[in-house]
């Protein structure tokens, strides 16, 4: 959204600036010989980093008028979506979380809701949960996965390859068998098939572990999809294993 009134109110709401200084206000300040106004400065500076989508720029500037004055929910709205589109995840859920507390402390339980539920959120703890898991913190990986379902991300498959690694593989199949009997779309389909192949493995029953791979390997052939595939490829071998070594 570039430079505009409806800009300017987006920005005020975030308490980055209470008011914009109308073009004749500001005519008036430097005929006065008074200097421009700080805040109005770092508005039309912030302005112009979202209208031109040059995010790290934004998110410096959001942050410094955060630590000159603590931003409200909206403005810890917009630092959210700053940190989402610089690739700093930590910094997004950070942000949103303040929004969120912020929001309720308002009163406004439609916007804390609609906070939590945004999807740089959920998808940001999930991703946590995941690199948590690959690094064999589980207690945070539950903690992050939990957060993810919270805020409305489904915290599978992360959360049953979670417990499969904790040794509880009947709790993990439960949880994939339920969310392929409720999942419809082949490409949501594909990551629970994944996970599906290594628990069922785990329980030694190759049959499903095989009947898993094979509809993995038939959403590849119909999406023409690399990541896919691979992960097709990698459930055959493991089926293959578990055939010889079963």
């Amino acid at each position: 959204m570039g430079p505009g009134k409806g800009s300017h109110r987006l920005l005020r709401s975030a308490g980055v600036c209470p008011r914009f200084p109308s073009s004749r206000e500001r005519r008036r300040a430097r005929y006065d010989g008074n200097p421009r106004d700080d805040v109005s400065e770092r508005l039309e500076a912030i302005q112009s980093a979202m209208a031109k989508h040059a995010w790290p720029e934004a998110l410096r500037l959001l942050r410094e008028a955060d630590q000159t004055t603590p931003l409200d929910a909206e403005g810890l709205a917009l630092l959210g979506d700053a940190a989402w589109w610089t690739c700093d995840i930590d910094g997004c859920i950070e942000a949103r979380e303040r929004a969120y507390a912020a929001y309720l402390a308002l009163g406004d339980d439609s916007k804390a809701a609609t906070s939590c539920l945004h999807p740089y959120a959920g998808l940001g703890h999930y991703e946590v949960g995941e690199i948590r898991l690959r690094m064999g913190d589980l207690s945070e990986a539950e903690r992050a996965f939990q957060r993810a379902h919270e805020c409305g991300k489904s915290p599978l498959p992360g959360l049953a390859i979670l417990n499969l690694v904790r040794g509880d593989a009947a709790r993990a199949r439960q949880l994939l068998d339920r969310a392929l009997e409720d999942t419809k779309l082949p490409l949501e389909r594909a990551p629970l098939l994944s996970a599906h192949v290594a628990v069922a493995l785990a329980q030694k029953d190759v049959a499903a572990a095989e009947e898993a791979a094979s509809e993995l390997r038939s959403i590849a052939d119909d999406f023409s999809s690399d990541a896919i595939s691979g992960a097709a490829d990698y459930a055959k071998g493991r089926v293959a294993l578990g055939q010889e070594w079963g």
